[in-house]
C-alpha cells in the first residue's frame, strides 16, 4: 500500500498560540507587533522540520537589549508540498481561532508572515491567512539570486555584488 500523504505531525502550546495572537496581529500595538516568520529545515533523517518563530518587543534581552526571538508551533513532515504547509497553516489559523482546521474562520486578520521564497510555502501561508501580508528573508533572496546567477554562468565576484551595500 502507498501512502497518499507524507506524514505530518504538528505541535504547539497554548501559550505559543496565546503569544502569535497577541503578538502578530493586526489589534497589537504596531511598535510590539510581529512578523511571524516560518522556515523549514533540511536533513533531520528523512523529515523536514517547520517551524514559526517572531519577536517577542515585550521583553528585551539583558545583554543585547534586543526583543528575543520566540519558537512558535512547529511541524515535522516528510515532502515540501502545498497540502503539507496548507494543513499546518490551517491547523494554527484554526488554533489561532480555538476552532477545528474546517472551520471559515480567520483571525489575525492583517498579520504579515515572512519566510524564503519557496513558493509552495508562500502559497499555502496566502491560502490559510488570505488576508495576511508576505515578507520575504533578504538573505534567502539573495542566496536565491546568487544560486540562480551561478547556473546562469555569472562570474563568483559579480555574483558577490547582489543586496544593496554588498560592493560598495
Amino acid at each position: 500500500m502507498q501512502l497518499q500523504q507524507a506524514p505530518a505531525i504538528i505541535l504547539y502550546n497554548q501559550n505559543q498560540i496565546d503569544d502569535i495572537r497577541t503578538l502578530c496581529s493586526q489589534e497589537c500595538i504596531p511598535s510590539l507587533r510581529s512578523v511571524l516568520s516560518v522556515d523549514h529545515t533540511f536533513n533531520l533523517s528523512s523529515l523536514f522540520v517547520t517551524v514559526m518563530v517572531f519577536r517577542n518587543k515585550k521583553v528585551v534581552r539583558k545583554v543585547s537589549q534586543e526583543p528575543p526571538i520566540f519558537v512558535g508551533p512547529l511541524m515535522l513532515h516528510g515532502d515540501g508540498k502545498f497540502a503539507t504547509y496548507h494543513h499546518f497553516f490551517s491547523s494554527v489559523n484554526a488554533a489561532l481561532n480555538g476552532t477545528t482546521v474546517d472551520s471559515k474562520e480567520i483571525v489575525c486578520d492583517g498579520m504579515v508572515t515572512g519566510s524564503d521564497e519557496e513558493q509552495a510555502m508562500v502559497n499555502a501561508a496566502k491560502t490559510a491567512f488570505p488576508n495576511s501580508k508576505q515578507l520575504y528573508c533578504m538573505i534567502h533572496c539573495k542566496d536565491n539570486a546568487r544560486h540562480y546567477m551561478a547556473n546562469a554562468g555569472v562570474c563568483a565576484d559579480t555574483r558577490e555584488c547582489v543586496g544593496p551595500f554588498a560592493c560598495v
